[in-house]
């Protein structure tokens, strides 16, 4: 009993503490993940863990996760470049891992509240993210005079401004959730919550992430409908939304280019050329999945496997001229486009299957936070790798697999005992 209430602790204070330092550095997600693997070893009992898998509803999940990766794996065996692909799935590991982790923990040991306590850590270590960025960017002001210092790369000190933009919209959904749709009851932490939704906002605007901003509008919007639709005060909560909202985005198009660099990226959707040798944001992405489509079309079926992508993109690439972007050795910006030309078209269904599947689970079940987070996720996807970087695969599995096992384990409703006849 003592052995086994050890190990439970030391999964939770490991995935509190690796949950703790994902928006600040990857440098620690990796002896977090061998801590966890270490201890998911040595604590044997794998057939109660399986049984714990199955209780749970987790099993069809586990397949998604760990199938995805194992196609990775099995891209490795008609890859030439056995170095990336080995890096690769380096990458990729949390994927992999994280189910085994989490979906398998019992519900009397990894109870509810120590999930919302998990959750509710990630909150504060945006929170504590953000005042970092806006400290560092500060004292940069400071020095330099230039306001730049608090737009952009120079705003996201820590991480790529889309991966910030996405643990800070992470963070306001949560913090929107259980302030309204699950209620808190501790009043310290509804008062840190309700602060944090306006720092939220303001930062995601001032790193300036094209991608970040558009799935913030549509996923807090998404996220307020909820919040309208369960409340009783439906016309005032409306009213107060379409105030701030106004008030917001005066303030945001008056003292930032966010919305100068989203009409820029429009106007090179609507006149749909691209020069000859593209180095704008958009028109660069333009260029690579274009690329990526004529790569993967040529190897339709099963991909050029794990280690060959980055090379066979290159290739395509220079073949249309683009040698900026070949020289910067750009990935396909698209983490569908990045899978479909390494692993063909049952990677690409592995993929949308992969994503798909919690985020219908998370509407069966009604829980439209979940739901929301998955949809961003899938946006995120279209215009990022976020596969193929530390940042976004070790911060998306993790939060995902919690989410799948916090819905499954506590929020799913369990079906009324069968009645005997008289």
């Amino acid at each position: 009993m003592l052995k086994a209430k050890i190990h439970s602790d030391i999964f939770y204070y490991t995935l509190a503490f690796g949950i703790l330092t994902i928006p600040f550095s990857i440098f620690f997600q990796l002896p977090v993940i061998l801590l966890l693997l270490l201890n998911f070893i040595t604590e044997l009992h794998f057939k109660e863990k399986y049984q714990s898998l199955k209780s749970n509803s987790l099993l069809p999940f586990f397949i998604l996760f760990s199938g995805f990766y194992l196609l990775y794996v099995i891209g490795t065996i008609y890859s030439s470049n056995l170095r990336y692909a080995f890096s690769d799935l380096e990458c990729k590991l949390f994927l992999f891992l994280m189910p085994f982790f989490i979906f398998t923990q019992k519900k009397e040991d990894f109870t509810k509240e120590k999930a919302n306590k998990l959750f509710f850590l990630f909150v504060i270590a945006v929170l504590a993210m953000i005042i970092c960025n806006f400290s560092i960017s500060f004292f940069n002001f400071v020095k330099n005079g230039d306001e730049k210092s608090f737009f952009y790369t120079q705003m996201s000190h820590f991480t790529h401004p889309s991966y910030s933009a996405l643990y800070a919209n992470t963070a306001f959904l949560l913090a929107l959730h259980f302030l309204f749709i699950n209620p808190i009851k501790e009043k310290s932490l509804r008062v840190i919550f309700a602060t944090t939704l306006p720092i939220i906002a303001t930062y995601i605007f001032l790193v300036q992430s094209k991608a970040g901003v558009i799935v913030f509008l549509l996923t807090a919007t998404a996220e307020a409908v909820c919040i309208i639709w369960k409340t009783r005060h439906k016309f005032i909560i409306i009213i107060s939304l379409a105030i701030i909202c106004c008030m917001g985005v005066m303030l945001i198009s008056r003292h930032t280019h966010v919305f100068d660099r989203l009409g820029q990226s429009l106007a090179v959707l609507q006149n749909g050329t691209l020069g000859t040798n593209p180095q704008g944001s958009t028109d660069a992405r333009i260029a690579v999945w274009k690329s990526a489509l004529q790569a993967g079309g040529e190897h339709i079926i099963f991909g050029v496997g794990t280690g060959d992508v980055k090379e066979t993109l290159i290739e395509h690439y220079r073949a249309s001229g683009y040698t900026y972007i070949a020289n910067k050795q750009f990935n396909a910006h698209n983490q569908y486009l990045q899978t479909f030309v390494a692993l063909g078209i049952i990677g690409l269904l592995m993929i949308a299957a992969l994503l798909i599947y919690p985020f219908v689970q998370s509407i069966r079940i009604k829980h439209y936070t979940s739901a929301i987070w998955w949809f961003s996720i899938i946006c995120n996807l279209l215009v990022e790798c976020m596969f193929e970087v530390r940042a976004g695969c070790d911060f998306i599995a993790t939060i995902g697999c919690l989410l799948c096992y916090y819905i499954n384990a506590f929020d799913k409703p369990t079906p009324p005992p069968l009645q005997t006849q008289q």
